[in-house]
């Protein structure tokens, strides 16, 4: 259907702007039956498992993923300013502007709680590389230029345990229709 619609773009340029005739024909008449979408969601055992089997330093993403069907990216960029623990929320700004709010259970505050006790020193990337209370010895947060720094990315980390649970096709964004399935 993309080639066709793109064909049906052709064929409509050539006629307004060069004046070609390209003949009598329907784009709706020629789009083909679309596969069903792809949805697939983590049983509640299976995501225990994927937590567990992942790097230590990706495990509160998860966490915080499953417990809020945020996407990728807006998990990614979380920062501390716009968490608020006291109230059980995190505020993003979406495309054009527009708050979105997500509701925190009181076990991802916890998650989030344990992994900056101090509330003063809440400022910044929530999730980052050598963060003292998650205990991990991989290369990146045992490296002295990497401490401190977000976690970027969680793809590898990501794909490694979703083979090892026996999903191999596996995507983050899967871990949104886990959320909204549960």
């Amino acid at each position: 259907n993309r080639h066709i619609t793109t064909l049906s773009a052709i064929c409509r340029r050539a006629t307004e702007i060069w004046g070609v005739e390209v003949g009598e024909w329907k784009l709706t008449k020629h789009k083909q039956e679309e596969p069903q979408g792809r949805e697939v969601f983590l049983e509640q055992d299976q995501a225990r498992e994927l937590v567990a089997t992942i790097i230590p330093h990706a495990r509160p993403i998860l966490l915080i993923e499953l417990a809020t069907g945020l996407r990728k990216a807006n998990i990614h960029d979380l920062t501390w300013e716009r968490v608020s623990l006291d109230l059980g929320r995190i505020v993003l700004i979406q495309k054009g502007g527009r708050p979105h709010t997500a509701t925190l259970p009181p076990w991802a505050c916890q998650v989030l709680a344990l992994l900056e006790p101090e509330p003063a020193r809440r400022s910044g990337p929530v999730f980052r590389f050598g963060n003292p209370a998650v205990p991990c010895d991989c290369a990146a947060c045992t490296s002295p230029a990497k401490k401190g720094q977000a976690i970027a990315s969680t793809r590898r980390a990501f794909a490694t345990a979703a083979r090892n649970i026996g999903v191999p096709t596996l995507r983050f964004h899967d871990l949104r229709h886990t959320f909204a399935s549960w």
